[in-house]
């Protein structure tokens, strides 16, 4: 499980911070990459009065203990997103893409030991 922190809702693993008011007008979404059967953990900057994952046959968010965590679990390969309404004067919204992807790390790890040059003796 990855743990991602949102100062301002700016996610420390996918993009530079982007200020306390995230994806509101010209801002691009930020974006939440997991595995199918995987997890990330969301620190968001403060509690928010709802959310929606827009698809939830590929991601599933709920709080996670305190209000301000959220868990974003993959389901299925695809994309969706995560919409995030916060009670304040301006009823900010933040919008969190999701990227559910097979994890290739493992691939990855096979393919760099079988290509890897023999150490020289």
């Amino acid at each position: 499980m990855r743990r991602l922190l949102l100062p301002g809702l700016a996610l420390a693993l996918a993009r530079p911070a982007l200020g306390d008011d995230p994806t509101i007008a010209d801002e691009p979404p930020l974006l939440v990459e997991v595995s199918p059967g995987r997890s990330a953990v969301l620190e968001l900057p403060r509690a928010p009065a709802a959310f929606s994952v827009t698809d939830t046959e590929v991601a599933t968010a709920v709080v996670l203990g305190a209000p301000t965590t959220l868990l974003v679990q993959g389901r299925s390969i695809g994309t969706t997103d995560l919409v995030i309404r916060y009670h304040d004067p301006a009823d900010s919204i933040a919008i969190l893409d999701i990227t559910v992807q097979r994890d290739l790390a493992p691939l990855r790890r096979a393919i760099e030991a079988i290509v890897a040059p023999a150490p020289e003796e």
